[in-house]
């Protein structure tokens, strides 16, 4: 594990404990422990980025999980952490008259295009290509996170999504994802609701 910066504390990140380490803190959380940036020297580089990015931007330190099967649909994402298809947040890319967009719904909703169409006053609503999820997020498909993207993008979110404790989303890779609140998911990304699923 590579932790950034240096100091000695004894610390505690989400449900791991690392005990005299020279660590970097970002912020001390209302719980009364240090946050940290742990990043795992086996890491994939899109992961570590995206911990990186949310903990500098939003003094978010994200509890990635890697699974080298992969987690390429919300089924595998489900399969691999335990928990619902429901449980799962999709980042979808759209869209809407030429600008992207990025709709958070839950792993066993479907987006409907011509309702969001409806909804956001556009002519037409269309899946974004992988150039375009590229370019509009800086993350790549299956990998995009709900947040920490390379610019702005207006985001929409899926309220069946808050009425769990817990979510997991996509950490930057499709093999990689992170746990979160639904509260925190709201405070972070600041989403817009909608109900245009199917």
């Amino acid at each position: 594990m590579r932790i950034e910066g240096t100091g000695e504390f004894t610390v505690r990140s989400l449900s791991r404990s690392y005990f005299g380490l020279p660590i970097g803190c970002t912020s001390v959380a209302s719980r009364g422990y240090l946050r940290v940036h742990a990043v795992h020297d086996d890491m994939h580089d899109s992961a570590a980025r995206f911990a990186r990015r949310v903990g500098d931007e939003y003094g978010f330190d994200p509890e990635i999980e890697e699974f080298p099967e992969g987690t390429r649909t919300a089924a595998d994402a489900a399969d691999a952490v335990g928990c619902s298809v429901a449980q799962i947040v999709k980042s979808i890319v759209l869209v809407a008259d030429g600008e992207a967009v990025v709709v958070l719904t839950a792993g066993d909703n479907r987006v409907d295009t011509d309702a969001l169409a409806t909804e956001l006053g556009a002519d037409s609503v269309r899946t974004a290509n992988p150039d375009e999820v590229k370019e509009a997020t800086g993350w790549s498909i299956g990998g995009v996170p709900p947040f920490g993207h390379d610019s702005p993008v207006p985001t929409y979110l899926d309220e069946s999504l808050l009425d769990h404790d817990r979510i997991w989303a996509a950490a930057g890779t499709p093999d990689a994802v992170f746990a979160l609140a639904p509260a925190e998911l709201q405070a972070i990304a600041d989403p817009t609701t909608t109900d245009a699923f199917e």
